[in-house]
This record gives structure tokens, sequence and C-alpha cells, in this order.
């Protein structure tokens, strides 16, 4: 097991890459719980990988995952190169044009020497105030692959009010809850008022 010091599951990862050496390491995070296989496929390396770190964001088909500061939203190159990960609507439609906007999962692929990095350097100032690790490693220039998921419907239970959905996703069909359904509705008429 690994110490229970440690403020990210990155840096707990980063402790068996140093006790135990590999080519990559894979890192499901624990707010993860119900994702699928292929999604976990869609982080495995290929042998022309150029990257040294591989992660996964899938569409948001919900708009009000895109205010919702506990999704983290990835903005990608046309080369799935990752540029910035931030839990703010970013980019911000000011043009008002249609623009895909994708989540990032909790959910890495990292070679020894990212995570060796990652434990060996301290937080940025960026990574320090959005609390999200993988903007360590882009603030020190990085390149971080950003694939796209086969599917969006993964659920993270990073806070309290994911749970029953969660619980609801991982549940057989029989078990039905309307829990939160009449919030989410609320919150989809504000989103598009807002926007």
């Amino acid at each position: 097991m690994t110490a229970n010091t440690h403020a990210t599951g990155t840096d707990r990862v980063a402790e068996v890459a140093d006790k135990i050496p590999a080519d990559w390491y894979i890192n499901v995070q624990g707010d993860e719980p119900i994702i699928e296989p292929q999604t976990i496929k869609s982080v495995l390396p290929t042998e022309t990988e150029k990257s040294q770190i591989i992660t996964v964001k899938t569409k948001i088909s919900n708009p009000t995952e895109v205010l919702n500061f506990n999704v983290v939203k990835a903005i990608t190159s046309e080369d799935d190169r990752a540029i910035f990960f931030t839990r703010t609507a970013a980019p911000f439609p000011k043009s008002g044009e249609n623009y895909a906007y994708y989540k990032h999962l909790g959910l890495y692929a990292f070679t020894r020497d990212a995570l060796l990095f990652f434990k060996n350097t301290p937080q940025g100032a960026v990574e320090k105030i959005e609390e999200i690790e993988l903007l360590r490693f882009i603030e020190h220039g990085w390149h971080i692959t950003g694939n796209t998921g086969k599917n969006g419907g993964n659920v993270a239970a990073t806070i309290p009010s994911k749970l029953p959905t969660t619980t609801r996703k991982s549940r057989p069909p029989s078990h039905k809850s309307g829990i939160g359904n009449g919030t989410n509705q609320a919150k989809q008429r504000l989103f598009q008022q807002i926007w």
C-alpha cells in the first residue's frame, strides 16, 4: 500500500513508480467509480506514442457541466495535445460560435520519468489555484496527449451531490431514483438563459 499523506492520486502513483520500475503506469482516479473499459483502453500508449503522459476527455452533453467547477474542462489542439485544463467555462463563448466542450476524466497513463518529475517538482501557481495536478506538467512544458474517449457517460463522484447519480448509474434499471431530477432541470433552464 501507499502512504496516507498524498495530496493527489498522481502522488500515490508516483510513490509506486519510485518503488516498482515499469514503462507505463495507468492511474484511474478514485472519483471515477464506473468508468467504462473502452475508456481505459483509450489511454493505453501505442508503439508510436511520443508523449510521456496520456489522458482522456469526453464530450460534454449536459450543458450545466460547462459551468460546474467540479467538472474539469479539457482544451486540446487539433492533434490532441493538451493546451489547458480548467474548472471554468473555457473557452468563453464570446463570439457565439458553436463549440463542443470536453470534460477531463480522472484517467491517466504516465511514464516512470513523468511520475518521478511530478514527485520531485513543487506545485506551480496555476496548479495551486485550479487544483488540477496535470497543470504541473503543462506549466513546465510537458507534452500531454488528450485522447477523446469513446463515451461521455462517466460520472465522477467528486462531490456529495454526484453520489445519487453515481448510485443510480451503478444500480440495475429496476432501482430508479428521482433524486436531483428537478434540480438538474432547473440548472439546465438557468444555463440556457445565461447562454
